[in-house]
């Protein structure tokens, strides 16, 4: 955890937002979110990855971005891919929207706000989305004043940080989440699945753990604990994002699965762990 230092893009924003928030009194956030980073910080949700640092929070029912470490094999977290992490989502709670940081703000200020926070089936659904949104009346009276600041912000963001438009911006997310998919060895109820690893991972796909698809249930701890203690990293991490998938908050997995971590080395992601699946 000692290399992983906050992003240049990410920083540069959040001291940028602070130097133009005068300029734009409407808005609650310039950029539009509460940017924080703190590499222990995963979000704090039972299904907040345990291998994922939150950097941005809307405010709404616990929806967070985070970079995904991948167990700390993206040490620079500028390349790293970008979730969404939405816990009222129930099912879906952990989806990919980005490639890397630049493109989910350059997603951002494009005005896709509702692409990155929302799963949109289809291109139309999108579309239609957009369409219903434009038309939609609201009652609040600054509403032009506000549409106004947003522009101005999403000019300025383009200048400072280089952000082109976005030709098709469901292509670019469906993009994103396509690539991941095609690295991983091992899939996962979360849909992130585990990747390879060059110097640690095989490149060919992984057999399952023994509860893939299936309830860990509670009363299957020592088997559970078998598994872990002879299990290669690839089986450990991906029986970990189902047991979140599960929300499987038995303090005695959480104590198993942390201390296992622990012992690997992995400490970062037991303490994330531990913050997000203590009940």
């Amino acid at each position: 955890m000692d290399n992983i230092t906050i992003p240049k893009l990410l920083q540069r924003i959040m001291q940028w937002e602070n130097d133009i928030a005068q300029h734009v009194p409407k808005l609650e956030r310039p950029s539009g979110y509460f940017l924080q980073f703190d590499p222990l910080d995963n979000g704090g949700y039972y299904c907040s990855p345990f291998d994922a640092i939150v950097f941005a929070n809307t405010g709404m029912d616990g929806i967070h971005y985070s970079f995904l470490t991948d167990f700390g094999m993206h040490t620079d977290l500028e390349q790293a891919p970008i979730l969404c992490v939405s816990p009222m989502d129930f099912g879906n709670c952990v989806r990919i929207v980005a490639r890397n940081l630049h493109e989910f703000f350059e997603l951002h200020f494009e005005g896709h706000e509702d692409l990155l926070m929302n799963d949109f089936k289809t291109e139309e659904d999108y579309m239609n989305h957009r369409r219903e949104q434009e038309n939609n009346s609201s009652e609040y009276i600054d509403k032009d004043t506000r549409n106004q600041q947003k522009q101005w912000v999403r000019e300025r963001a383009a200048e400072q940080f280089g952000f082109r438009p976005i030709e098709n911006a469901f292509q670019t997310v469906q993009a994103a989440r396509a690539s991941r998919q095609r690295q991983v060895i091992l899939p996962t109820l979360d849909g992130l699945g585990i990747i390879s690893d060059p110097g640690n991972s095989p490149s060919e796909p992984c057999a399952p753990h023994p509860w893939h698809k299936k309830d860990i249930t509670y009363d299957e701890l020592e088997a559970v604990g078998q598994f872990v203690r002879k299990a290669d990293a690839p089986g450990l991490f991906s029986l970990i994002r189902d047991a979140q998938h599960q929300d499987l908050l038995h303090p005695e997995y959480v104590k198993l699965l942390g201390s296992e971590l622990t012992t690997r080395g992995y400490l970062a992601e037991a303490s994330r762990l531990k913050r997000c699946m203590t009940p």
